[in-house]
Order: C-alpha cells, then structure tokens, then sequence
C-alpha cells in the first residue's frame, strides 16, 4: 500500500509538472511570436518611412533645377517639413524596435524572468575538445542497481513480489539476471540462462529496471 500511494504520488507530481511544463513553453512561445509580429510592422514602417523620404529627397533634386528661386525655396522648406516629421517618425521605429529586441533578449540571467520564461539560445561550448571516449573513464570502479539487501523479507511479507522466468530449458546450472519493475507492488523477475548462453542486451547487468520503472 506505501508503494502503490508512492507511486500514484509520483505520477500525479510528474503529470503536473508536465502540464505545468507545456504551458509555460505555450506562454513563451506565443510571447516570443507577438514580439516578432510587432518588430515585422515596425520593420514594414521603416520601409515605408525610408521609401518616402527617397521620393521627397528626389523632389528636391529636381526642385533645385529649377530656376525660379521663389518656388524652389518653397519646395525646399516644405521638403524639410516633411522631412523632420518623417526623420523623427523613423528615430521612434528604431527606438522601438530596440526597446522590442531587448524584451526578446531578456531571460533568467540578465532579468527577473524565472527561468521558465527563458527563451531558447544556443550557447557556445568553450570547451576544448576531448579524446578520451564518452561515458566512464578507465579504471573507474563504477556503480551498478543492486537487490535489495532484505529481498527475502520483502517477499515474505507481501511488500515485493519475485517470479522466475525459466529460460535454461530445465538445466540445473544457471546464471540469474534480475529485472527490478514496479505494477501495484514491486516486482522482481529472475531470468535463468544456461551457462555460456548468449545474453540479451538489455540483461547484460546482473539486475536492472523494468520498462515500467522506466517509463515512470
């Protein structure tokens, strides 16, 4: 009974912090997608401001070749109105989308965001590379899944339940692989091979988890 309320514990904590997990990665993408919405208008703003001040730099090129000094001052000062309108309406995009990119490129590190707000970044590993191989090292005594010490009592007061799975074909010498998986109560299943016999990989250790515990 203390297993089995363990793990409806362990399950209920885990399918909460899976929700809660997938909504903060929604509220960060959906964020993440209104923040570059509005750096595209922004963008788009630009574009147009720019192309129009093109069009008002043209007209005052060809103002200037005219000979009427009377209208070309006229044009002139109306190219310079429009002109600081426009430049300043282009000083606020750009103001704004900066105010925008730094939103973006906010996170736990340089900001009160909680880490879950984070977006994601790569970051660059500066870090020499390595030739020894991956995993332990050489000589490393290494740690392994044990058996319970008290397995027997285990299974004697109901608390563990062990089965046997004959694989020797009736062979009296054998060597015993355990598989360590959780049901209602936990769950020991000894797998018995005939000495020599080729072993499935996923027996190679003398006692290992279950797809069960796995899962969990």
């Amino acid at each position: 009974q203390i297993l089995e309320k363990q793990n409806k514990d362990l399950r209920l904590r885990l399918k909460n912090r899976q929700a809660k997990e997938e909504l903060s990665l929604c509220s960060v993408l959906d964020e993440r997608q209104s923040l570059k919405e509005e750096i595209r208008d922004k963008d788009r703003t630009i574009a147009m401001l720019q192309k129009e001040i093109s069009q008002l730099t043209a007209e005052l090129k060809a103002a200037r070749d005219l000979r009427q000094e009377t209208m070309r001052e006229q044009i002139s000062a109306a190219v310079a109105e429009a002109s600081t309108a426009l430049l300043d309406e282009l000083k606020k995009a750009h103001s704004e989308i900066k105010r925008l990119k730094a939103i973006i490129g906010k996170d736990s590190g340089n900001s009160s965001k909680p880490p879950s707000k984070n977006n994601f970044k790569n970051i660059p590993n500066s870090r020499e590379p390595s030739t020894r191989p991956k995993g332990g090292q050489k000589g490393h005594p290494g740690h392994r899944l044990g058996l319970p010490e008290d397995m027997d009592r285990l299974v004697e007061e109901g608390l563990v339940k062990k089965e046997v799975v004959d694989h020797t074909g009736g062979s009296s010498e054998y060597v015993s692989r355990y598989v360590i998986d959780a049901f209602v109560v936990t769950t020991i299943t000894e797998h018995r091979f005939a000495i020599g016999a080729k072993l499935p990989k996923n027996l190679y250790n003398e006692v290992s988890y279950g797809d069960n515990i796995k899962s969990m």
